[in-house]
């Protein structure tokens, strides 16, 4: 399995550079969070939900915080990760699985939002930083 490291991540030790950490949790100095895995785990808020999802029960939930590598790395580990991306819906919004399964039913302000149920949805599920409120930008519009 291949990363994919985020272009202004890729040659920087700088993490401004990388815009893959927040100032919410505790991780080591020498850790990336850029995209790794099959659905793309992205930023260190993914990474610890994610290792805390995976290891529950253990006392071992900062586990990919300390080593993101994993996810690249191992198979069972990135594959993992791509289920629970699927699965698991975020705070205020529906899973991908939920949306292409049909059990998620826009109410009025998402459809004023203009979200519906459909493919475009999932793509802001796993892409609401790059792909925004679901409005079209001027570029988009003279396309």
């Amino acid at each position: 399995m291949t990363e994919l490291k985020d272009p202004d991540c890729a040659y920087s030790t700088n993490v401004a550079d990388c815009g893959c950490k927040g100032n919410t949790i505790v991780s080591p100095e020498s850790s990336y969070f850029y995209a790794r895995g099959p659905m793309g785990l992205y930023g260190d808020t993914e990474y610890a939900n994610f290792s805390k999802a995976f290891y529950e029960g253990f006392d071992r939930s900062d586990e990919l915080l300390n080593e993101p590598d994993l996810v690249s790395d191992d198979g069972y580990f990135g594959f993992s990760s791509a289920l629970w991306k699927w699965m698991v819906p975020k705070a205020g919004e529906p899973s991908a699985h939920s949306v292409m399964t049909g059990f998620y039913m826009p109410n009025s302000s998402d459809l004023q939002a203009g979200h519906t149920a459909g493919f475009g949805t999932t793509i802001n599920i796993f892409d609401q930083p790059l792909c925004g409120t679901g409005s079209n930008t001027q570029g988009a519009n003279e396309r």
